[in-house]
């Protein structure tokens, strides 16, 4: 009975000796670190694997070197070394650019938001245009009058302005001067009219025709820009000029009342006088560029000549 029991035990220890050692070769068979850890996991537990990672770091860890990474040197020009750098230049490549928008985004904001200016009360500032411009096809030379310009398109604008000022006061007090101020100050610009003539030598929907209109069409377009753009301009100019508001009057005798008004709104019809003269000459550079001779050759090159002198 006795040597019955310590053979079952002997065999048992065999048993368990075989299956500790077929686990160390299933262990060290695998290559890589995570297979290994997962097969720990597996095998002894989380807890015990933990440690394991924990005595890692230690120089007497003797567990060290089986999960231990090895550095490993890939072959020259490895195509999936390539794919991988190709894909990481790409995501580089597409945050710089991002981050570049961005910015750009942000300094055109900020660029729009010092030029944008508003006019300061009593100011109040209105630029319109008209559209579509008036087309005329019964001139056989459509230049300017007395010039003797050979065009076969010309554009005419006119610039017109306008200054209404609304005049406020209140009651005297007891040296007998009243409030002078302004309920509000009221500048109109209008681009009206805008007149486009083609010459009536060349046929509606002719060759000559349509690249004329095309032609007289970009002097529209400029000319509005331009327009509009001065409207920052005399926003600025006005902001500068100081106008008695209720808040705070101008305190007259009532004598001397329409003496003020016409000095106080002098510095006004200025600013709009000068910026109306260089809206002008802005209109005008453009106009001369746009019709030197070279611009004239190129229009005159989209269509044959033999469709040009009918």
């Amino acid at each position: 009975m006795y040597e019955r029991a310590k053979v079952a035990a002997k065999k048992s220890k065999i048993k368990e000796f075989k299956t500790t050692q077929t686990q160390k070769n299933r262990f060290n068979n695998h290559s890589s670190s995570l297979d290994q850890i997962l097969f720990l996991q597996r095998t002894i537990g989380n807890q015990a694997v933990e440690r394991l990672i924990r005595n890692v770091h230690s120089p007497s860890s003797v567990v060290r070197e089986q999960i231990q990474t090895k550095l490993k040197i890939g072959k020259p020009n490895d195509i999936y070394e390539q794919e991988a750098d190709r894909v990481a230049e790409q995501v580089v490549k597409s945050r710089k650019q991002k981050t570049e928008k961005r910015i750009q985004k942000q300094a055109k904001n900020e660029k729009m938001k010092e030029e944008n200016v508003t006019p300061v009360a009593p100011y109040y500032v209105s630029f319109q245009h008209v559209w579509p411009p008036a087309m005329h096809h019964s001139l056989s030379l459509p230049g300017p009058s007395g010039t003797g310009a050979d065009r076969a398109g010309f554009t005419r604008v006119r610039v017109r302005k306008r200054v209404t000022i609304v005049w406020g006061h209140g009651p005297a007090r007891a040296d007998g001067k009243i409030p002078l101020f302004a309920h509000s100050v009221n500048v109109f610009f209008r681009l009206d009219p805008i007149e486009v003539f083609i010459s009536s030598d060349y046929a509606v929907g002719s060759c000559p025709y349509r690249v004329t209109l095309r032609h007289e069409m970009s002097h529209v377009r400029a000319f509005i820009r331009i327009f509009h753009s001065y409207r920052q301009t005399l926003i600025r100019r006005l902001n500068l000029i100081s106008f008695p508001t209720e808040s705070t009057p101008r305190w007259v005798n009532p004598g001397d009342l329409t003496a003020l008004q016409t000095s106080l709104g002098a510095p006004v019809a200025q600013a709009v006088k000068d910026v109306a003269s260089d809206l002008k000459a802005a209109m005008e550079a453009d106009r001369n560029a746009k019709d030197s001779p070279s611009a004239y050759a190129a229009v005159y090159a989209q269509c044959p000549a033999s469709e040009w002198n009918p």
